[in-house]
């Protein structure tokens, strides 16, 4: 099958998570095209669809593309949704098959760009010494239930993302919680 950039684009993307919701997706192909919302979805639909039949390796389950031999890990989706509120999807670049517990590495766009890395919280005691953060890296912790009272201080250059009801994540440094 031959690919436009714009799907070469959108290929690349779901080859680089693996795993990816269609919401997410969008954020980083409106982004990425300098399109309005209606306009990239309509696109990005229609350029699915046509990949589904023409590349095997490509599914779309419900509101996930996917490739064929990852399985989806909420945890991963979760990380993307953070670098997506923290980047508003201009991303410099960014890394999601890294060795656990580490879930995502990313960039923001722009002159001086920040490496954040995403670390579910839970898993802290694996990395939590070999990561110390550097000027130009932050490290986040992912937490889907942790009470802000029961987190510990958190070292510089680390904060703490906490999903909230309405999906988004409140972000809390050392001296937030």
């Amino acid at each position: 099958m031959i690919l436009s950039k714009q799907q070469k684009y959108i290929l690349g993307v779901v080859r680089d998570l693996g795993c990816v919701k269609r919401e997410q997706l969008l954020r980083l192909y409106m982004a990425h095209a300098s399109l309005p919302e209606d306009r990239a979805l309509r696109q990005l639909d229609a350029m699915l669809l046509q990949m589904r039949n023409g590349i095997s390796e490509l599914r779309l389950e419900g509101d996930l593309a996917r490739l064929e031999r990852v399985q989806p890990n909420a945890h991963c989706l979760e990380a993307i949704d953070v670098m997506l509120e923290l980047t508003g999807g201009a991303v410099a670049f960014y890394k999601a098959r890294l060795p656990p517990p580490l879930l995502l590495r990313f960039a923001l766009d722009g002159p001086h760009p920040v490496v954040f890395v995403i670390i579910r919280y839970d898993e802290r005691a694996a990395v939590e010494k070999e990561l110390r953060p550097r000027g130009d890296q932050r490290v986040v912790w992912l937490s889907t239930c942790l009470p802000l009272d029961a987190a510990p201080a958190l070292p510089p250059g680390h904060f703490l993302a906490v999903r909230k009801q309405d999906g988004t994540h409140g972000f809390y440094g050392s001296n937030e919680l």
